[in-house]
């Protein structure tokens, strides 16, 4: 049985293709629920096909766990024949409150990004929209258990997609970026350690946390008016951010904490993405146990929801650096270190609007930046 549904939005029964998740699958929402596929942000009751997850799919995957139907999204890059047995990164991808997962998959936009980079994605989704995570990380009274739904996914990844297990990152934003600090303690219990986490707008630090020292890039706003920058929020957002980031960075060790320094905003022109940074302020806690350095990147716009692919793509390049740093392999040739990015003007101040960055180092960078994807 197929779908078949208005704007080309079709595929198998609970599978559809990456060109039509590469144009964003929320625009397919109403076409599935008029044909019995999603109900209210949910999915039928009609179980996924049993098969292997083959060339940009999308599949929904739904089981029972624990007395509880659960589901999440399985995204699968394009695989050359030759490319077939390639072990990929697994990028675990939570959303916020009252966000499903197919639409956290259209906010975030990451199935372009995973096909260049050419990871599997796992769109996770809490029970009642919301998963498991409280004051310091810790799971919730009388909520499902979502660490052990998170393993289970894992496991189910695995099964059909040939997952890298030393490379499975945490992405989250707001709810979704506290459950990916709750991740970091608690899955080594099962052997499945994170390898590094991409968040916004939610990072706390576990208490306690179980975990192992992991890399960490993560964004905040200062006029965060649902997770305020400087905490005394909801009940469970109490610490400031800064504060939960020198909590991570004491965890890993980190040697030496960086003046903060401001950048200026990226244009359409250089990546072509639709949207900015905007003005940013990066802190950085390195020589970290490991190589795992903590990035916080600070703007000032009010914004609470994902950055854009921008931040998925800087995040995700200094995370592999890091990888590489560890296991002895170095640069690639050409490749610059985070130190050596042309990121910013020294000496700006993270309040301050503080001035542009050099006509230098901008120019440098975007030439950097046109060199890499032009390569």
């Amino acid at each position: 049985m197929t779908v078949a549904a208005a704007g080309g939005c079709e595929g198998s029964l609970f599978t559809l293709s990456a060109s039509v998740v590469s144009r964003g699958v929320s625009h397919c929402l109403g076409d599935l629920a008029a044909q019995g596929f999603i109900h209210g942000a949910r999915f039928s009751q009609r179980r996924v096909r049993q098969k292997a997850v083959s060339r940009d799919e999308l599949e929904f995957r739904r089981w029972q766990h624990e007395g509880a139907e659960r589901l999440y999204l399985l995204f699968a890059p394009h695989l050359e024949e030759y490319e077939a047995n390639r072990s990929l990164p697994l990028w675990l991808l939570c959303p916020g409150t009252n966000v499903d997962a197919l639409s956290m998959l259209s906010i975030v936009e990451v199935t372009r990004l995973a096909e260049k980079h050419v990871v599997a994605v796992a769109v996770l989704e809490g029970v009642g929209l919301a998963l498991n995570v409280g004051l310091h990380s810790a799971a919730l009274p009388g909520r499902p258990d979502d660490v052990s739904y998170t393993r289970a996914v894992i496991a189910d990844a695995a099964s059909r997609v040939n997952i890298d297990e030393e490379q499975i990152y945490c992405l989250g934003s707001s709810r979704g970026a506290r459950f990916c600090s709750r991740l970091a303690s608690e899955l080594p219990a099962s052997n499945s350690t994170l390898a590094g986490l991409l968040v916004n707008a939610g990072l706390r630090f576990p208490r306690p946390n179980n975990g192992t020292a992991l890399p960490i890039v993560t964004m905040h706003d200062l006029q965060d008016g649902v997770n305020p920058y400087d905490g005394q929020g909801a009940a469970y957002w109490q610490e400031s951010v800064e504060d939960a980031v020198e909590a991570w960075a004491d965890f890993n060790g980190c040697g030496q904490r960086l003046p903060p320094r401001r950048f200026a905003t990226w244009t359409r022109s250089v990546l072509d993405l639709e949207e900015s940074l905007g003005p940013t302020w990066l802190h950085r806690h390195s020589e970290c146990e490991s190589f795992t350095d903590v990035w916080l990147l600070v703007t000032n716009t009010g914004r609470h929801a994902w950055p854009g692919e921008l931040f998925t793509e800087l995040g995700w390049r200094f995370l592999q650096q890091q990888r590489l740093l560890k296991a002895g392999q170095g640069m690639r040739e050409g490749e610059l270190h985070p130190d050596e990015w042309p990121l910013v003007d020294a000496g700006a101040a993270r309040r301050s609007s503080g001035s542009c960055a050099s006509s230098l180092a901008w120019l440098s960078w975007m030439s950097w930046l046109a060199g890499k994807i032009a390569g």
